[in-house]
């Protein structure tokens, strides 16, 4: 979660942009920036009219009668994405619980973050029990906890992680979060299902993960096929990155091998986890070389594309097993969490950027087709942690070619605008737009990706709770 989205340089946006500007210059061009621009006015007052304003931040003061058009949408419904354009921004933790407090008061209770697989099962057991020391070794804490002393694994490409400012603010939102989820499961009446937490990402910083799979096998060490397990996933003096990974993957080759033998040891159940922390692991520690490597290297964009081809098996499993038939809520980022990535391109229309892999979002509403109702939360302008940089904030000021400016003219405070309306207005979204994404611009059509938007015209960034 700290640095998976592709953010280009400034120096490839402005040339993008450039671009696209030069191209407006001609005559037909102009027309046809004309006609554009009575569409907008057409969308600005077809948001208007049919955004939902929702008064408040505050999860706890919000009338959730404010939400009530999503109790028909969600009908039939097994998986709701709260997507968000924007990791960094003070506001989204907001919008975060006042979703998760409808959706928990209408019987869904299973949260998966993009984030780490095994790290979001410590943070579950924190939500279940308030220890703190199962946050200890989480996320970029497992540096210092878990790190390799023969080999630097630091990913210089994410600065902002040495910032302790920005680290600072960013574990007190992100604890917010959690304890916020505390306080609902204390809540709920005896007996009734808690909030429960899970991951369905690789993770930057995997080291940690290795007690993991350790922590399965306690107990059984002396049996010889655990044995030679725990031989296979020792560490290796000097071995590179892509080399652990590959050991990591035959590891995971030697559990589906010898799988019948291990569930008489170990159990279905966790015969079924073991395969999916070392596939996992190994899986993470692929994105990692990728990542050290940086985003200027060829390995950045093909990584991201065999990251989300994890999340996608990893959620998959997930689905036909341990989440069988459960009612799931999904958070990350709207490019992982669009339904249908063969629309989208990483940069401005027209710009010649590459278009998006398959994103897991897809991959999900493939898998279940009409079961899956997608929220985008964005914004127009304000100021936003960006982990890329030293200094680890930037202001994001409005930008008049991304959609977002349109609805910042619609709507005055934070909002909610279902998007399945009719009319010209609403149809301006089933064309290629300009969004906002972590401070950038991608595009796409954007009623191919999202069901309902979430708007703020203004975000604070990360602020101390």
């Amino acid at each position: 979660m700290l640095g998976d989205s592709p953010n280009f340089s400034r120096s490839a946006s402005r040339l993008a942009l450039a671009i696209c500007a030069g191209l407006m210059l001609s005559a037909s061009a102009a027309a046809r920036g004309q006609a554009e621009s009575a569409t907008e006015e057409e969308f600005v007052k077809w948001a208007s009219g049919n955004a939902v304003e929702l008064g408040t931040l505050d999860w706890r003061e919000l009338d959730l009668d404010n939400l009530s058009f999503l109790d028909e949408a969600l009908e039939g419904k097994r998986i709701v994405y709260l997507g968000e354009a924007d990791h960094y921004v003070h506001e989204k933790w907001d919008y975060q619980m006042i979703l998760i407090r409808y959706l928990v008061e209408h019987g869904w209770r299973t949260i998966g973050m993009e984030m780490g697989y095994g790290d979001c099962k410590k943070i579950n057991r924190y939500i279940e029990t308030g220890d703190e020391s199962r946050l200890a070794d989480v996320g970029w804490k497992a540096l210092a906890a878990c790190g390799r002393a023969d080999r630097d694994d630091r990913i210089t490409m994410f600065s902002a992680a040495e910032n302790e400012e920005f680290i600072s603010l960013f574990q007190g939102e992100m604890r917010w979060l959690l304890d916020q989820l505390r306080i609902i499961n204390d809540e709920l009446p005896p007996g009734e299902p808690r909030v429960r937490w899970f991951g369905f990402d690789v993770t930057s910083f995997p080291w940690c993960g290795y007690q993991d799979v350790t922590g399965l096998l306690e107990g059984h060490e002396s049996d010889p096929l655990i044995a030679e397990l725990l031989k296979r996933l020792e560490l290796c003096d000097g071995e590179t990155r892509l080399g652990e990974a590959q050991r990591l993957h035959d590891a995971a080759g030697f559990v589906s091998e010898n799988e019948g033998r291990l569930k008489g040891i170990l159990g279905s159940a966790d015969t079924r986890e073991l395969k999916r922390v070392v596939s996992n692991l190994a899986d993470s520690y692929e994105f990692l070389d990728a990542a050290v490597a940086g985003g200027g290297s060829p390995k950045w964009l093909p990584a991201l594309s065999r990251r989300e081809e994890s999340m996608g098996r990893l959620m998959s499993d997930l689905l036909d097993d341990t989440l069988k038939g459960e009612k799931i809520i999904m958070i990350g980022h709207i490019l992982h969490l669009c339904k249908d990535s063969d629309t989208v391109c990483l940069g401005p229309v027209g710009s010649g950027y590459p278009g998006m892999w398959l994103s897991i979002g897809t991959q999900l509403q493939r898998k279940l087709p009409g079961e899956v109702y997608s929220i985008w939360f964005t914004y127009d302008h304000g100021r936003h942690g960006n982990i890329t940089l030293p200094e680890g904030f930037e202001d994001v000021p409005s930008n008049p070619a991304r959609f977002e400016s349109l609805l910042a003219r619609a709507c005055d405070g934070p909002c909610m605008l279902p998007l399945n309306g009719v009319g010209a207005g609403s149809a301006y979204l089933d064309e290629p737009r300009n969004f906002l994404q972590n401070g950038s611009t991608a595009s796409g059509m954007i009623k191919r990706q999202a069901d309902a938007i979430f708007f703020i015209p203004e975000v604070t960034g990360l602020s101390a709770r």
